[in-house]
């Protein structure tokens, strides 16, 4: 009956899992892109470009994330960071599994 059911709650927690503790995001938005997997569309701040840097490449290194973009690349008034990430998952990532 849940085959190929899809489950955001793995997708939660991949992002859970994989947040560096000096990011934040704000807004999060959940798709899916032409490929069939999984899209986060996420705005956030951080305190630096380095901290996202790492963040960026943490991501890109993960061999569940399909393709990782940024922009809107800003600071913001307490000398932080601003921007958006695109990230596309592995589409196993959005089954639902029975645990």
């Amino acid at each position: 009956l849940l085959d190929n059911h899809k489950s955001f709650s793995n997708v939660l927690s991949f992002l859970q899992d994989f947040t560096m503790k000096d990011i934040r995001f704000n807004d999060l938005s959940y798709s899916f892109a032409e490929s069939g997997g999984p899209s986060l569309a996420l705005s956030g701040v951080t305190r630096s470009y380095a901290s996202l840097a790492v963040q960026i490449q943490a991501l890109e290194k993960n061999n569940q994330v399909k393709k990782v973009s940024v922009s809107g690349l800003s600071s913001d008034v307490k000398g932080g960071v601003k921007f958006n990430l695109k990230i596309i998952i592995d589409p196993i990532m959005a089954v639902y599994t029975v645990k």
